[in-house]
């Protein structure tokens, strides 16, 4: 039995966001730029804040400005080559 609970907490661990990809808070400004880490309870405090979220080779840059998702940025890097897309109101802006 306890070979089993070791099992099913290790799962649980194992495939839980925190383990797949990290999501962490930063005080930012009105272009992306990440300035300092913030704790997630204080993302109130700043007019302008950046979730960043990493997954193997994709960056993603959520930026909001009072709350609201105002641009999210992602980047890709493949094969040495970094590919930079730009997103405003769930449309594709631009990539570069």
């Amino acid at each position: 039995m306890k070979a089993f609970s070791f099992f099913i907490v290790f799962y649980i661990l194992l495939f839980t966001d925190t383990f797949l990809f990290s999501q962490d808070y930063y005080r930012s400004n009105s272009i992306g730029m990440v300035f300092e880490k913030i704790p997630s309870f204080r993302i109130d405090d700043f007019s302008w804040v950046i979730k960043l979220s990493k997954s193997g080779s994709l960056e993603t840059r959520i930026i909001y400005f009072k709350g609201e998702e105002n641009k999210r940025l992602e980047y890709l890097t493949e094969d040495n080559i970094l590919v930079v897309s730009e997103y405003v109101s769930d449309e594709l802006v631009r990539t570069e």
